[in-house]
């Protein structure tokens, strides 16, 4: 290197046979935990839009009930510091690590989706806002370690240069939450017509 560059050379760089290690097939176990983190995406895709159909409603019956008027502007404050509260539950889905850790991603992945899956129902019984708050805080909790466990299996377990295919097609999980729900509604409202009728 000439003392006058200020850009030194490229450093050397290990060359992987990145072909051979790409076309290893995907293990029992592997595919196992795949299918494990796509479908705890979909719950979470699903919950996500469950919230979002049930929020205006829900708020205006829990407002009154915890003394607080459900005019528009509450029910937007409100809406928003349970999102807010979501958010940071979700922030702290770093306590899962060391359970994943000390018990295995697998395990600990399951844990999270019973987690959320189990708040988000309670969420259906509570009486006042303050209770909601507290059920959405765990859930966001609870997501959030999906979210990293989910990611974390896939990208650990797989041991393989080109990871990226099995994170990118985990994503599609989301959405296909986003969209089961509302089939699922609907399939629930003919059943529900149907029974009415008959």
């Amino acid at each position: 290197m000439n003392n006058g560059d200020i850009v030194p050379p490229p450093m050397a760089t290990a060359t992987v046979n990145a072909k051979n290690n790409s076309e290893v097939p995907l293990n029992r176990n592997q595919i196992r935990g795949f299918w494990a983190a796509w479908g705890g995406w979909a719950l979470d895709g699903m919950d996500s839009f469950i919230y979002a159909l049930v929020l205006v409603p829900s708020l205006r019956d829990l407002l009154p009930r915890s003394g607080i008027p459900a005019t528009k502007g509450n029910i937007g404050f409100y809406g928003g510091l349970l999102f807010a509260l979501f958010l940071v539950g979700w922030g702290l889905a770093f306590l899962w690590g060391p359970i994943g850790d000390k018990f295995g991603r697998v395990r600990t992945l399951m844990v999270t989706i019973v987690w959320y899956s189990v708040f988000t129902f309670l969420s259906a019984l509570v009486t006042s806002v303050s209770q909601l708050a507290i059920l959405r805080l765990l859930a966001g909790i609870g997501i959030g370690g999906e979210w990293a466990m989910g990611g974390t299996f896939v990208a650990e377990e797989c041991r393989r240069i080109d990871v990226e295919p099995e994170r990118a097609t985990c994503i599609p999980g989301i959405t296909s939450g986003f969209f089961s729900l509302p089939l699922r509604i609907m399939r629930l409202a003919a059943g529900s017509a149907t029974m009415a009728g008959g």
